[in-house]
């Protein structure tokens, strides 16, 4: 090497161009993820062994009452939205006991979850791009989970929406169709995406 001055700088070098492509196998392992989510299979499912199951991720997480009446989704594809959502929840920085789940069951069939917190909320303009493959707002964030969540849902013929919480926080709401998938009952059922709500 004709300049050995610059040897201690290889090694920075080394780094970005590791780091770069890191970054880049990570972006394509999420784009190739987004091009083969399966088809859901779809089984009657009972609640409480269901959100038994999230429990064991967060041991604290609050879950509300679970409905006596069984759900019609594809178990593991549900749990990762969930997942997805819940964990969203945990790093937007309000309260950890404020993040809490809640079930509701509807007279069509269908039913909601919703995962609530207390953390500062997003801007009109997140607000809009939340959900677009690689959009994020987190330093370390790839920008998959939420678009990811809504086209798993969407392939549930549900409909994934995000609104304000009054006093502050976020709620993200997954809506389900019930066995038949309830056409009619989608539209009058919607959670649409808002910038005001409960």
């Amino acid at each position: 090497m004709q300049r050995p001055e610059h040897l201690p700088k290889l090694s920075t070098v080394f780094d970005t161009i590791q780091d770069r492509a890191l970054h880049l196998q990570s972006f394509l392992d999420g784009y190739a993820a987004l091009a083969r989510i399966p088809e859901p299979q779809r089984v009657s499912v009972s609640w409480g062994p269901f959100l038994d199951g999230l429990r064991g991720f967060w041991p604290g997480l609050e879950i509300g009452e679970a409905p006596s009446r069984p759900a019609f989704f594809d178990r593991a594809q549900i749990q990762q939205v969930l997942i997805n959502l819940i964990k969203n929840a945990h790093e937007v920085g309000g309260p950890n006991g404020e993040v809490k789940v809640a079930i509701e069951t509807g007279t069509d069939g269908g039913c909601r979850i919703s995962v609530l917190d207390r953390g500062p909320g997003i801007s009109d303009e997140v607000m809009q791009q939340v959900f677009l493959p690689f959009f994020t707002t987190k330093p370390t964030g790839s920008g998959l989970g939420l678009a990811l969540s809504r086209e798993i849902v969407e392939l549930h013929q549900g409909r994934l929406g995000l609104a304000r919480r009054e006093g502050g926080g976020m709620s993200v709401s997954v809506w389900l169709p019930d066995r038949q998938g309830a056409t009619g009952a989608l539209v009058a059922s919607r959670v649409r995406l808002t910038l005001t709500g409960a």
